[in-house]
């Protein structure tokens, strides 16, 4: 099919009696050691000439030659203000929100550069980048696992 695979509304549109203007994205830090948290903070204003709600969507992907994701959402915030005032809103990007599934079916982050994108529905346009350094930290095994293949599965059927 040629048919475009996005949904015809993303997470976080509504329509509201009022407008609003999401801005000045900030970053705690443009490089974090892998492990640490990144805070990313907007400014949130109603400009329309009454009171009403509105929804702060955050969304990150890691952009990598080898390993690219798509935008994944990372926090929600609803926000209610009165016309004409401003709020600052705030979201932490934790480790485990840059991790993906690695080959050995663990969650890992992986160094390299991450961009994450805020607006009023999760295809937000404002963005910033910051680089994560450092291996993920390894923890000693806890435990073995046992992986039954089909040929195994089969003969434990039969005999």
């Amino acid at each position: 099919m040629d048919a475009p695979n996005t949904p015809l509304y993303p997470f976080g549109f509504g329509l509201s009696y009022t407008t609003f203007r999401i801005d000045e994205l900030n970053l705690s830090a443009e490089r974090v050691q892998n492990g640490e948290s990144v805070r990313v903070s907007v400014q949130v204003e109603n400009t329309g000439n009454r009171a009403g709600g509105s929804g702060a969507a955050l969304s990150a992907r890691c952009v990598r030659s080898d390993h690219s994701t798509m935008r994944q959402l990372k926090g929600f915030q609803k926000v209610a203000l009165e016309a004409g005032e401003k709020r600052q809103v705030e979201f932490v990007v934790l480790p485990e929100d840059m991790s993906f599934l690695d080959e050995a079916w663990k969650m890992t982050v992986e160094a390299g550069e991450f961009e994450v994108f805020v607006g009023n529905s999760v295809n937000g346009d404002l963005m910033g980048k910051f680089t994560v350094e450092g291996s993920t930290p390894t923890a000693a095994p806890t435990g073995a696992t046992t992986v039954i293949t089909s040929t195994q599965a089969s003969s434990a059927q039969s005999g």
